[in-house]
């Protein structure tokens, strides 16, 4: 199954497609604040493809600015 396959990806790869730093990734999924749900199987954490989609393509409500308050609180 190649990357492009897989119905998850990691918290980098998120942090690439949004624009931000992975430390600010993986500090706003700690706590709980990303706009999309984090999966956390052991010390991995994963996100939803298709909730990756939905937040870039405008369906889950979430505009620039909630998505940039999200990362600052």
């Amino acid at each position: 199954m190649t990357q492009e396959t897989k119905a998850t990806i990691g918290i980098e790869d998120f942090a690439r497609l949004i624009g931000i730093s992975k430390n600010s990734a993986y500090a706003a999924a700690k706590d709980d604040r990303l706009p999309v749900p984090v999966l956390r199987i052991g010390r991995r954490m994963l996100i939803s493809r298709a909730a990756v989609e939905d937040l870039l393509a405008g369906r889950r409500g979430v505009g620039g600015e909630a998505l940039a308050a999200a990362i600052e609180r």
